[in-house]
């Protein structure tokens, strides 16, 4: 079963956090490919490739100790398993919202497309 199909038998507020998670994800690729596109001349695709990947985990990760953080204030007490699985799942949605990027930027490193174009996608 796909993450999409998981995430949409969720109840609604559950969906809310998921879809959060790849707004700040898609804001933050944004950013990274808009700075990496204006030194395009100065970098190797597999240094694009790098770069946007470090963000995207790093907001995936800041994801995660955000909600594990605000479970343990709303609950004084650390998630259960159950819950801990749901917080890794909207954590690694963020994942989904640089596919396209990492689609193009793949294109880069195979020669298939200059990288300006790539990050320009």
């Amino acid at each position: 079963m796909s993450i999409r199909t998981k995430v949409q038998k969720r109840p609604r507020a559950e969906r809310a956090r998921f879809h959060r998670e790849r707004i700040y994800a898609t804001f933050t690729g944004l950013a990274v490919l808009t700075v990496l596109a204006t030194e395009a001349d100065h970098l190797s695709a597999w240094q694009a490739v790098g770069s946007l990947l470090v963000a995207i985990v790093a907001i995936s990760l800041a994801g995660f100790v955000a909600e594990l953080v605000a479970h343990q204030l709303a609950h004084s007490a650390l998630p259960g398993k159950s819950e801990l699985r749901t917080m890794a799942l909207i954590a690694a949605s963020a994942f989904a919202s640089a596919s396209i990027p990492f689609l193009m930027l793949a294109a880069a490193v195979l020669g298939l497309l200059p990288l300006a174009a790539a990050l320009q996608i």
